[in-house]
């Protein structure tokens, strides 16, 4: 499939990215490349949990977030209507994984084409 060739060559195109997946607004995962993780499940209800709270800070629309941890950090970038989740050595540069949301636009757009029954919510994290 071309969508998911195209999702690959963005993890290739940073060293250091383990794996790249995307969810709908319901944590269920539409496409996914790199490394299998065990925790990925755990990563998606985490992140679903903290959503309530982050609306409460009145910053606007989220965007992205960095999680670093001793053995690996965490990407996740909002492209409605899908969540884009990076996993990535610690040693990754960062702002690029950050910048993979603007080439992920075009991806998710084809998704959409594919799959348009995808709600897209206001109160999307």
């Amino acid at each position: 499939m071309e969508i998911t060739k195209s999702l690959r060559r963005l993890l290739d195109g940073i060293p250091g990215t383990n794996s790249i997946f995307l969810t709908d607004r319901d944590g269920v995962i539409v496409l996914s490349v790199g490394e299998e993780l065990r925790s990925r499940a755990s990563l998606i209800s985490s992140l679903q949990a903290t959503q309530d709270q982050t609306g409460k800070l009145v910053m606007g629309a989220h965007h992205a977030s960095a999680f670093f941890y001793e053995n690996s950090q965490l990407v996740i970038l909002n492209i409605p209507p899908l969540t884009a989740f990076v996993v990535a050595s610690p040693t990754a540069n960062t702002g690029m994984l950050l910048k993979l949301r603007e080439q992920l636009m075009p991806l998710v757009q084809e998704v959409e084409g594919i799959i348009p029954e995808i709600p897209c919510s206001k109160f999307f994290f």
